[in-house]
């Protein structure tokens, strides 16, 4: 329907840049939308709008340090904690969302949505589509039958190709491979991204993170967890999986079973590790008592863009805010001339 004009798009005069992808989860999109506050936060007063996916509340809020991730979603909670001095809101209206940073915060000239490439009432100047290495949409299919949202068409609606979670050695013939199978779909910029894993960082206090585990349990609840499953099998001798729904909401019950799990491991070399944004499930106190007493690092990540795309990438995001300031300025001086005329006669 929005296709043939039923439904309408709204576009903006302030830049809106797009994150999302067609499938469901799993291809990086938070750490992307990290990267881009690193990027550009020095030059512009950004506000990030995420809907806060598994959230119970409802409408627009403005996310605070002190909220919990069931108030306003696990991943808006973690940007909002690494960006204190970023406007992070939520709804699940994203033009509601984005008339009512407006209103609330004038100063802000650029506006970055997590996770919107289905909700096309808003119409973003630049729409980056984000698809994993691993899973490629092009190999993949519709819900049930895959992981895809809506049909491979659909990626023609955006502006650029981030391919995420790629390896760190990144071959030629792989990079040549993937620019080959997505030719049709008119991409006329295609670039390779991959993860980087900090230190870890203890939950508990007298950890140290710099410590060799020999056994490891993963509790995760994220959409795909091979890379992070790759990453800890080089870590330590012996990993176990704890895995859990995407977004999951963990419960003291959870959390109990966990530890009892991890108190009957062999040895005494062993850690539970889960991301950072599973951490920010568990971090309410009554959650966090489940799990006193037992070394537990949460492993924060970041995006890296592989040598010849990371300079590529920034001139194609200046070059589409630049143009948008100067065709704005062109009209507003259009706007103005016209006006001038009108009083004039």
């Amino acid at each position: 329907m929005f296709d043939f004009g039923v439904l309408p798009s709204k576009h903006f005069d302030i830049p809106v840049v797009s994150l999302g992808n067609l499938s469901a989860g799993g291809t990086g999109k938070t750490p992307h939308v990290e990267y881009l506050l690193g990027l550009l936060k020095d030059r512009y007063n950004i506000a990030v709008l995420s809907r806060g996916y598994k959230r119970k509340t409802s409408g627009f809020l403005v996310v605070n340090p002190s909220h919990k991730a069931n108030e306003v979603g696990d991943e808006p909670l973690q940007i909002c904690r690494k960006f204190p001095d970023v406007i992070i809101a939520v709804d699940e209206r994203r033009k509601n969302g984005i008339n009512k940073i407006r209103q609330l915060f004038p100063q802000v000239n650029l506006i970055i949505l997590d996770d919107a490439f289905q909700h096309r009432y808003v119409s973003p100047g630049l729409s980056i589509l984000i698809t994993g290495f691993y899973n490629p949409f092009f190999d993949d299919y519709l819900l049930p039958c895959g992981s895809l949202r809506e049909f491979r068409s659909g990626a023609k609606r955006a502006s650029a190709l981030i391919v995420s979670k790629t390896p760190t050695i990144f071959p030629i013939l792989a990079r040549k491979y993937f620019i080959d199978k997505v030719e049709k779909y008119n991409f006329k910029n295609v670039f390779f991204s991959t993860i980087e894993y900090g230190a870890w960082v203890p939950i508990n206090e007298g950890l140290n993170p710099q410590a060799r585990y020999k056994t490891i349990l993963m509790l995760t609840g994220i959409a795909n967890i091979s890379y992070l499953e790759d990453y800890l099998r080089g870590c330590c001798r012996e990993l176990i999986l704890r895995n859990f729904p995407d977004h999951y909401q963990f419960t003291e019950t959870d959390l109990h079973g966990v530890a009892k799990d991890f108190r009957n491991m062999f040895g005494d070399s062993n850690a539970i590790v889960m991301t950072e944004k599973d951490y920010m499930r568990i971090k309410e106190q009554s959650l966090l008592q489940t799990l006193i007493g037992i070394p537990v690092f949460y492993i924060p990540i970041k995006v890296v863009f592989h040598k010849p795309d990371t300079i590529k990438f920034e001139e194609f995001l200046q070059e589409f805010l630049s143009g948008y300031q100067r065709s704005h300025t062109s009209k507003r001086i259009a706007n103005n001339s016209i006006l001038e005329v009108q009083n004039s006669g």
